[in-house]
């Protein structure tokens, strides 16, 4: 934020600023992940089999039986391969709008779009969803 408040204009939405920022963050740290290999030098970051504890807690206090539990790691599994296929925008878009509950208009706002190229991105991004999610109904 501090590198970056030369570019803030405070008739723009604060929190529009600070998703950019973030984004944009997020986009270099993806491009540099490639180049360079990273290991965690602490143990305690994972448990037996690559489990986080908080994950495993939660597991065990969900009070969810295991069939439940794998079925609905399975689908979230299948939901996010389902994610991966879609492009970097249209996955940008769909988690705007349906994990952050942004609006049309702040997602456009954020991605530089108009709000009617939003619609049009996650329009093809549900689509392209539905196609694949249905091949694992299917199957």
């Amino acid at each position: 934020i501090y590198r970056s408040r030369a570019s803030y204009e405070p008739k723009a939405k604060f929190s529009t600023w600070l998703f950019r920022i973030a984004n944009n963050l997020a986009s270099n740290t993806r491009r540099n992940k490639g180049r360079r290999k990273e290991v965690s030098l602490n143990p305690q970051d994972s448990g037996p089999l690559g489990i986080r504890p908080e994950e495993q807690l939660l597991m065990e206090k969900s009070g969810l039986m295991p069939t439940r539990q794998a079925g609905l790691k399975e689908t979230q599994a299948v939901v996010r391969q389902a994610l991966e296929t879609l492009n970097e925008r249209q996955q940008m878009a769909v988690l705007l709008h349906k994990f952050e509950g942004m609006s049309y208009a702040d997602i456009g706002t954020a991605m530089k779009l108009s709000e009617a190229a939003v619609k049009s991105l996650l329009s093809r991004a549900r689509e392209n969803l539905r196609v694949q999610l249905e091949k694992h109904i299917i199957d």
